[in-house]
């Protein structure tokens, strides 16, 4: 092609691209709406505002919480769509939205919060990294107590998380862990506490502890769905993370029912959950009436 020389002349008919419509008699539009600038944020010391908390003013959240708006507006208004079935208009509803995204990235995230923050039942993410998600890492803690009470990160993890949330530091923790012995572990001081305010705590590392030999699939759906003193369960906690955790339930479902072994035990899923990065795809995108990500 170097050697040929150029002719001046009209395209040939390969070179003209038509776009032909899949449904040419369906009405659409296309918005186009204006950049977003990111707001400056207001200066604050680092002692009183961690650098890992978001302020909510990113670009991605602004826009997701536009986008979300948009949607409830539309929804509320029972702004109407083809329904290829009845062959006829019908109000909206949440299962008609797809929200479409180069990457799974900042904006992904925020879209799905978005959504839930104005009440449309929403699929979450199509795909996970398990060990990249806060709520599977609430179960790994429970799993980590489980087989070595004497892991203090682990307990400090699950006295903070959801299932018992004493999240306060200076009230809740320091107290249990402040001025031990040398080789006191914080489970020998959380057992050994006569302050009331422990007692849930006391109970439920005892029933962690006493699972330490059940498989995986057991373990989890015991912390999922026993319901604590206020009828609360497990997939309760945390809700707007519930995806993450039928994540991890189905995956451990999934390995017992396919091995023709005993189901893994607890320290085997930990490790397997923690060290493969590969993307679980979910299925939860797939129900009805939700709006999707992806």
């Amino acid at each position: 092609m170097k050697a040929k020389p150029l002719i001046a002349a009209s395209p040939g008919a390969h070179d003209v691209i038509t776009h032909l419509a899949a449904r040419d008699d369906a009405l659409g539009a296309v918005e186009v709406w204006p950049i977003l600038r990111r707001v400056e944020a207001p200066k604050s010391e680092p002692w009183d505002a961690p650098l890992d908390v978001q302020s909510g003013a990113s670009v991605h959240a602004q826009l997701a919480r536009l986008i979300a708006k948009r949607i409830r507006a539309m929804i509320d208004a029972r702004e109407a769509v083809w329904d290829k079935d009845a062959r006829a208009p019908r109000p909206m509803h949440a299962g008609d939205v797809l929200a479409l995204v180069r990457k799974r990235g900042a904006l992904f995230y925020e879209l799905i919060k978005a959504f839930k923050r104005e009440g449309m039942p929403v699929a979450g993410a199509d795909r996970m990294v398990l060990h990249n998600e806060l709520a599977v890492e609430d179960c790994l803690a429970l799993m980590r107590v489980a087989l070595d009470p004497a892991d203090d990160l682990s307990l400090a993890c699950v006295l903070k998380g959801p299932w018992l949330n004493l999240d306060d530091d200076d009230r809740d923790l320091l107290p249990l862990a402040e001025n031990r012995a040398r080789g006191e572990t914080l489970w020998s001081r959380l057992m050994a506490s006569a302050d009331p305010r422990y007692a849930v705590a006391q109970d439920f590392a005892r029933a962690l502890a006493a699972r330490a030999g059940a498989d995986a699939f057991s373990f989890l759906s015991w912390a999922l769905e026993t319901p604590d003193a206020a009828g609360a369960t497990g997939w309760e906690k945390s809700s707007p993370a519930s995806a993450p955790k039928r994540a991890i339930l189905w995956k451990n479902c999934c390995s017992a029912r396919s091995s023709p072994a005993p189901s893994p035990r607890l320290r085997c899923s930990a490790f397997s959950t923690m060290s493969k990065s590969t993307p679980l795809r979910s299925s939860a995108n797939l129900k009805a009436h939700r709006a999707r990500c992806g």
